[in-house]
């Protein structure tokens, strides 16, 4: 049956919401038919950015309380974009609605607990209904995820496959958002005992024992040839390693040793400062030493928010009011380094313009939903819980370039 829409951003009005609103403003497709979501009483704010972003896109209306209405929605578009977190307080609804109404679903989960509970959940009826459910879609995943593809497609072509990979990241600037925040609480008023658990479970059985060796790795300050100096543990990579050895065996590269560094100006090789810092550890101990210091502020707080509701609920209404709304005068440059069973190397550097948390991810999340339509229309999407890049694989690097972001291979 054909669909008012191709593709329909849920949670329009939040601070990433707002972010893929603008862009699909400035860089959908022609032809493509897109619309923008939010609650029937926010119905002011929703007409609010979609006045800013010069009356782009079809206003609709659901909540994710109100399961005839978010069906209603889904069964209007071919893929369904959420923007509404913590997805463990209001995803659920969303993925059941779309797999109703067999719609693909995309969203910018971090949660791999919840993505792995409502796999266990749903997934039989996705591949039934032959819907995509498409997790991690911003900064979390893509830019790791797919420099490790594009390593391992170089090193195939010199006729081996990728053993280990580096991710080396620079941010030029950025902050926490509101949902990122949020999303901590969750994990807090949800408890270790429930996240830790799902986290191994989203994680296949033969990837397991090496993702946790990877984890316990990135935790700790490390040397980078790459760098040539110290790196610290980048601040999103128990995600991103959860998600690269999730899709390695399908990808082609199973077992895969990985790690997802932040980089440091003074731990630079080429930094006249690099002996002075031993090649940036004394900063990156001292970092770890102010972490330290600030641990058991941290544990307390999180003991409080997990055993007092009135905490959590506390909590849960300050931090829109503290969340950070993004730059886009940000640069990020995320560059992998691949190193086959041979010793061979590939590279592959990824800049993108913007923060990582709302405007990189804005851009990785759309191009990914367009992709995604892109594919529906030409009977190609695989079906069940996947990542972007096993949904879309070297298509998403094609749309990524396409749409500015400077990926060179080498």
């Amino acid at each position: 049956m054909p669909r008012d829409f191709d593709l329909v951003v849920l949670g329009a009005t939040g601070s990433v919401g707002k972010a893929m609103s603008a862009y699909l403003a400035e860089n959908a497709p022609p032809g493509l038919r897109w619309g923008l979501c939010g609650r029937a009483k926010s119905r002011g704010s929703l007409k609010h950015v979609h006045d800013q972003i010069g009356n782009a896109g079809t206003l609709l209306y659901a909540d994710v309380t109100d399961v005839d209405s978010l069906r209603r929605v889904a069964a209007s578009c071919t893929v369904l974009l959420t923007a509404v977190g913590p997805y463990s307080d209001y995803g659920e609804a969303v993925v059941r609605a779309c797999i109703d109404e067999a719609t693909h679903y995309a969203d910018i989960t971090g949660e791999m607990w919840w993505v792995a509970e409502m796999a266990l959940k749903y997934e039989a009826a996705a591949f039934a209904k032959g819907v995509s459910i498409v997790s991690f879609a911003g900064y979390d995943c893509v830019p790791f995820e797919l420099g490790t593809l594009l390593v391992n497609e170089q090193l195939k072509a010199g006729g081996t496959r990728l053993d280990s990979a580096e991710c080396l990241t620079w941010i030029g600037g950025g902050g926490f958002p509101a949902g990122t925040m949020l999303t901590i609480l969750s994990i807090a008023t949800l408890g270790l005992q429930r996240t830790l658990p799902g986290w191994w479970r989203y994680i296949p059985t033969t990837e397991r024992l090496g993702a946790l060796r990877d984890v316990v790795l990135w935790s700790l300050p490390r040397w980078s040839s790459q760098q040539c100096g110290f790196t610290l543990a980048e601040g999103m990579g128990a995600v991103s390693c959860a998600i690269v050895h999730r899709s390695a065996p399908q990808l082609g590269y199973p077992g895969v040793r990985f790690q997802s560094r932040q980089a440091l100006p003074l731990g630079s090789g080429a930094s006249p400062l690099a002996l002075l810092t031993l090649w940036g550890l004394l900063p990156i101990m001292a970092i770890y030493a102010l972490l330290a210091t600030t641990a058991l502020p941290a544990v307390l707080a999180f003991l409080l928010v997990s055993l007092s509701p009135a905490a959590a609920r506390l909590a849960g209404r300050l931090i829109p009011l503290l969340g950070y709304a993004g730059r886009r005068d940000v640069q990020v440059v995320v560059r992998t380094r691949g190193t086959a069973l041979t010793g061979q190397m590939a590279h592959a550097t990824l800049t993108f313009a913007g923060d990582p948390g709302i405007f990189l991810t804005a851009q990785c999340a759309c191009e990914t939903a367009i992709g995604m339509v892109e594919a529906a229309k030409g009977g190609a999407m695989p079906s069940g819980f996947i990542t972007p890049v096993l949904a879309l694989g070297n298509a998403l690097a094609a749309r990524l370039k396409k749409a500015g972001v400077q990926i060179d291979c080498a």
